[in-house]
């Protein structure tokens, strides 16, 4: 992630499930425009901290991705 481009939102302190075939997981993620840019360990998202980044301490609590659709 280059340091000129921090993330939106830092989610940090958690249990990010990763869906990968091993089942395992990280500890944070980071968004920039509503992507994910970046998941690992609470250091190495950290790279994409910025000044005007949203920190939220999951303490503890799971991630999981989701997909919702609204159609009726």
């Amino acid at each position: 992630m280059a340091a000129d481009r921090p993330a939106d939102i830092i989610l940090r302190n958690g249990r990010v499930a990763t869906m990968d075939q091993a089942r395992t997981f990280a500890s944070a993620l980071a968004i920039r425009a509503g992507r994910i840019v970046a998941v690992g360990s609470d250091g190495a998202v950290d790279a994409a901290l910025g000044p005007r980044t949203r920190v939220i301490d999951l303490r503890g609590r799971t991630v999981t991705p989701g997909f919702g659709d609204a159609h009726v």
